[in-house]
């Protein structure tokens, strides 16, 4: 039987899936949200797109920051009949990415004009790990941002609770995961 020790107290494997479970259950209950789960090695990146009026020049992808390989790609998408946005359905979202990957995160307006502003105030943002990583709606024809997902981390409950106390006390958080527990 696999034992896992947090905070001095050793539980087996099943009571961790089942705390996993209870985790998860109340994540559903306090935002009324279900999340998909990524795989122990991987990282969720949420995308948000609200296309302007014209949905059919947007189309956006999430490659490595080569450009292979690609993890997901969107667009083109409808057009309105007026000005306007229309958020866009993301499938699916998250896109689980694994560990340690460099990514690179391009979206494409095929008239030149953005997303923003003449014709509705369309954005994006790309969300990973509770952070915006990249965002926008103002620009031309392209735009394109890169980004590191962190490394999978030895699972550390005592250590995670003691980090974040010290962001809670108003150090750094920076300063507080660069510490050794």
């Amino acid at each position: 039987m696999l034992k896992v020790l947090i905070s001095g107290i050793e539980i087996s494997k099943q009571m961790k899936h089942r705390f996993t479970q209870l985790a998860l259950a109340m994540c559903v209950l306090f935002t009324g949200k279900t999340m998909a789960q990524c795989a122990a090695n991987e990282t969720g990146i949420t995308i948000n797109i609200e296309t302007d009026a014209y949905g059919s020049e947007t189309t956006w992808s999430l490659t490595g920051v080569n450009g292979n390989p690609s993890f997901a790609t969107g667009g083109p998408y409808n057009d309105l009949s007026a000005a306007g946005t229309t958020v866009q359905t993301i499938t699916p979202n998250p896109v689980c990415v694994p560990n340690g990957t460099a990514l690179r995160f391009t979206i494409n307006d095929a008239y030149g004009d953005g997303m923003c502003c003449q014709y509705g105030n369309g954005a994006y943002s790309v969300i990973m790990n509770g952070n915006t990583v990249a965002s926008g709606g103002s620009f031309t024809a392209s735009e394109s941002t890169v980004f590191v997902v962190p490394p999978a981390n030895n699972f550390d409950f005592a250590g995670r609770h003691a980090r974040f106390d010290c962001c809670r006390k108003q150090y750094s958080c920076r300063y507080c995961y660069q510490r050794r527990w």
